[in-house]
């Protein structure tokens, strides 16, 4: 390798950690960010999903079998815009690949997304979310349009299955994509230890059927919501790692190069020096 080719190559690598660390401060930044909305959110979800549980205690599933319903799945699926993010798209793809069917319906956030289960489910049906980007400031209303639209599809039988795949946010180093059903109810949801006191007391009216059926299409928002504050969460981290390993990479290689270069402009002088020696020789 010449001298020039080697200086082009440290150039070059140094550009492209410019660029890498760049997009560490700006994912840094959306971290922040996202971190303080998730932690607003989080006391909120629990609650609701605790209040949600407690009252399909008292709820069979068979209450909620419904006519005419289609073998068929819809799942909601968040992945990103942008790539260079670490395994955070690839790893959603593969959890939904194990279960999702070619006629399925999908609803997907996220252009990465939307490209890879059009191009591998050419049959499945794919529902416009333009309305809502997942680089935007996502809201709760955003979210209750959509999972209006999926209850009302839901009673009339265009699909019998509901489950949301969403990558779940554990530390700023460690991701688990997850798939949670949405309807029929997820088991998960059902598991506490021992009933509310005094709930099985309260009076329904119309009755328990009625009422959860009413909270359905604000469950499935809520849902919506918070595997998107996740996840876009999430995918800031993943991002932020992906660019640090990719500085810290392209710092390694330029001294890399940098050593090489030396090297071969030593050999270079050395071989200079020598020719020069040679010719005082031979006169």
């Amino acid at each position: 390798m010449s001298l020039a080719t080697t200086k082009r190559r440290i150039a070059s690598i140094q550009s492209t950690s410019k660029i890498t660390n760049a997009m560490k401060l700006i994912a840094s930044s959306k971290l922040a960010k996202q971190t303080k909305k998730f932690v607003q959110a989080k006391d909120y979800f629990q609650e609701y999903y605790a209040a949600i549980s407690n009252l399909l205690l008292l709820t069979d599933d068979k209450d909620f079998n419904l006519e005419h319903s289609s073998d068929k799945t819809l799942w909601i699926i968040v992945s990103s815009n942008l790539g260079l993010c670490g395994g955070y798209n690839i790893n959603t793809f593969k959890e939904v690949h194990q279960q999702a069917k070619p006629d399925d319906i999908f609803v997907i956030f996220g252009k990465k997304g939307n490209d890879h289960f059009r191009k591998h489910y050419p049959h499945a049906t794919f529902w416009d979310t333009s309305m809502l980007d997942v680089d935007s400031d996502i809201t709760p209303e955003m979210c209750a349009t959509i999972g209006n639209e999926i209850f009302d599809n839901l009673i009339i039988g265009e699909y019998g299955k509901v489950k949301v795949c969403f990558t779940k946010f554990i530390n700023a180093i460690s991701f688990k994509s997850t798939i949670l059903d949405v309807f029929p109810f997820d088991p998960q949801i059902k598991q506490v230890q021992e009933k509310p006191p005094r709930l099985a007391d309260y009076d329904f009216e119309p009755n328990k059927k009625a009422i959860v059926k009413a909270i359905i299409p604000e469950y499935i928002s809520m849902l919506i919501y918070a595997a998107l504050v996740e996840s876009i969460l999430s995918e800031c981290a993943s991002r932020r790692n992906a660019m640090d390993t990719a500085s810290t990479n392209a710092e390694e290689l330029i001294n890399k190069y940098k050593l090489l270069y030396n090297r071969i402009r030593q050999a270079k002088i050395t071989n200079e020096i020598i020719e020069i020696v040679a010719g005082n020789e031979e006169n």
